[in-house]
């Protein structure tokens, strides 16, 4: 009997003295060195939350091993299971931390380790923060459109009759609708003093004209141009001056129509205020003779021309 017992007693005990040892946690993970972070942190970290799983390898799922390495992604690391012949992969995204801090590496990669050791679900994946798009520029403001606006201008006429003035127009412009203009002036020219045989004559004259025009250039921006047609009446005074004793001068008066036709170009000088410049055609409809002794002295006849410089603002 004795031979028997020892040889039962020395086959029990072949499963205890054949066994190998478990493997501990260290033995289970590979750390790649393109990981930045502290291998023996995430070992340490790693026994103190699975403290009870290094004496009993089954609660870990069985024989299994972890691999950390990096992922072509910039900032994400992978985490590779090994569980028998299953594999399986998580990526934890470190992009969010700093590069000196390796110790707080450690710490995310023990929580994913933790869970994937302790058999548990798939932690949740960090993404990536998208680039918020570009904001798009504020549309410009609307500019204000004029209406209505007031003109003060010089103005010089010629005409090759002989007659010449200078004075000053006053003006109003409004744009009712699209690019339609109305314009209206009213001035005062004053013409050099003529000289007749008999003495000398001076003329005076009053204007008043209404006109349409188009607005070519949109009036809001920094310049402008239109095309204006204006009709003038112009009341001439006439006041002669006699350098004979024998004789006295005389006075006349007459309505002379003129067509005007040219353009109307303006540059802001402010938001309001204008700078106009007004070179212009001059055709009269009805002429007007000045006359000595039944001589001409001087005629609105035939054409002119007309430059008119000024200023311009909305009210």
């Amino acid at each position: 009997m004795l031979p028997a017992l020892a040889m039962g007693l020395t086959l029990g005990l072949l499963p205890q003295t054949s066994a190998a040892a478990p493997r501990s946690i260290a033995d289970r993970i590979s750390i790649d060195d393109c990981v930045d972070a502290d291998r023996g942190e995430i070992v340490r970290l790693l026994e103190v939350e699975l403290g009870a799983l290094q004496s009993d390898a089954g609660a870990a799922g069985g024989d299994f091993s972890l691999r950390i390495t990096c992922s072509d992604q910039p900032g994400m690391v992978q985490v590779v299971e090994q569980r028998g012949t299953a594999t399986s992969t998580r990526l934890l995204n470190l992009s969010g931390l700093d590069a000196a801090a390796r110790k707080a590496r450690a710490r995310e990669l023990v929580l994913v380790i933790a869970e994937l050791m302790r058999g548990g679900t798939e932690p949740p994946r960090a993404k990536p923060r998208p680039t918020p798009p570009a904001p798009k520029p504020a549309p410009p403001p609307k500019p204000e459109r004029r209406w209505l606006e007031l003109s003060l201008l010089g103005s010089a006429e010629k005409y090759s009759g002989g007659y010449s003035q200078l004075g000053l127009v006053g003006g109003i412009r409004w744009l009712p609708v699209g690019p339609l203009l109305l314009d209206a002036r009213l001035g005062a020219h004053l013409a050099p003093t003529l000289h007749a045989a008999a003495g000398d004559v001076q003329a005076r004259s009053g204007t008043l004209a209404f006109g349409v025009g188009l607005d070519l250039l949109p009036g809001e921006h920094a310049a402008g141009l239109a095309l204006l047609s204006l009709l003038e009446g112009q009341w001439v005074f006439v006041e002669g001056h006699s350098h004979l004793p024998t004789s006295a001068g005389q006075s006349s008066n007459g309505w002379a129509w003129v067509l005007s036709v040219g353009p109307s170009a303006w540059l802001a000088l402010g938001k309001r205020v204008r700078i106009v410049a007004e070179p212009a055609l001059l055709l009269p409809i009805q002429s007007l003779s000045i006359e000595d002794r039944g001589r001409d002295v001087s005629r609105i006849s035939d054409w002119g021309a007309a430059a008119n410089l000024g200023v311009s603002f909305w009210p």
